[in-house]
């Protein structure tokens, strides 16, 4: 068993874009593309229920964004 505070998630090609639109919203996110098999992955730390829902709205807007 193994426990962790973040979700992996694959953007694919518009990553940066995404990390770039979570950022102006006070939102940083990690782009992890550079480990091995991660490409065009973001890392998410998981947070509070509070701030989870901050995060949530904050990937649909920049999902729209971009």
């Amino acid at each position: 068993p193994s426990q962790t505070n973040f979700v992996l998630v694959r953007i694919g090609t518009k990553a940066k874009a995404f990390v770039e639109a979570m950022e102006r919203r006070g939102i940083l996110v990690r782009d992890s593309s550079a480990n091995p098999g991660c490409e065009g992955c973001v890392r998410i730390t998981v947070g509070t229920p509070a701030q989870m829902d901050r995060v949530l709205q904050a990937i649909r807007e920049a999902i729209a964004e971009t």
